[in-house]
């Protein structure tokens, strides 16, 4: 019985989604149910999944007959999803065939940790790679707020959630922070509080870039400083909510402020 749900989040990806399917249905650890969540999308993209779930019970597909946008289809199938552990995967990337053995095998290992993060590769369209990003993660004592909050990487999104604490961070965040722009960011701040971050180099997660890089250069300076300002006031009340306090308190409200100033958006684009 599947003990791990891969939710796919999908919209117009079928030139993808069949390779990102396979990578994981051929992964060492087969005990898992994978959910599709097709965004209405305008090309045959659910047409492609309903044919690979014909011939593998696995696969699930969901045909949203209206768009709920990227961050509602991200949380349409956290919510979903029934089995202790839970990822997203994009129809575009792809990870190695231990990945969720590795990482399902890390939180097994630390009962504190809500989320185990792998070592990530980014793939550019002409082939360029960039080194694996070094987590400075291991299956032992969890990465915490302290040290998280400098060194997170986006790509955690991607890895392993204890799909009861995703559920409440989804629902939290979808409802009080109202931009798509940094809210993975958002759910790893919930994830270094609320019990830590684990992970292991051994499996890596290769995010493929398809589409032109810098979207933040769409928004205009004034739009830029309202989601930094909404970022760091989320982030804020999600630190006083854990009860931090005190030098704890300072501590973590100046890295949240690094983070928005240096992740979320560059400092020098809100001047």
């Amino acid at each position: 019985m599947a003990d791990v749900t891969v939710g796919f989040p999908v919209y117009n990806g079928a030139t993808m989604i069949e390779e990102a399917l396979r990578c994981l249905l051929d992964g060492t650890y087969a005990d898992i149910a994978i959910l599709v969540s097709d965004n209405a999308s305008s090309d045959d993209t659910a047409a492609r999944v309903e044919a690979m779930a014909q011939t593998d019970s696995r696969i699930t597909l969901f045909r949203q007959t209206k768009n709920l946008g990227p961050v509602g289809n991200f949380r349409f199938l956290a919510e979903a999803a029934a089995t202790p552990f839970f990822l997203w995967r994009a129809h575009d990337d792809l990870s190695d065939p231990n990945f969720i053995a590795t990482l399902r095998a890390a939180l097994l290992d630390n009962e504190r940790a809500v989320l185990a993060a792998p070592a990530i590769i980014t793939q550019k369209p002409k082939g360029e790679r960039k080194r694996p990003f070094t987590c400075r993660l291991s299956p032992g004592e969890p990465v915490t707020w302290k040290h998280g909050l400098s060194h997170a990487q986006a790509g955690w999104m991607y890895g392993l959630f204890r799909r009861p604490f995703l559920q409440k961070a989804v629902a939290h965040v979808h409802e009080t922070y109202p931009h798509v722009w940094a809210w993975d960011y958002q759910i790893l701040i919930e994830a270094l509080l609320a019990g830590g971050v684990v992970g292991s180099n051994d499996t890596t997660f290769i995010h493929r870039i398809t589409a032109k890089e810098g979207v933040s250069y769409q928004f205009t300076k004034a739009q830029l400083r309202t989601i930094a300002r909404d970022f760091y006031a989320v982030g804020v009340a999600r630190g006083d909510a854990y009860g931090l306090s005190g030098a704890s308190r300072a501590s973590f409200r100046l890295r949240l402020a690094r983070l928005t100033l240096t992740r979320v958006t560059r400092w020098s684009r809100l001047i």
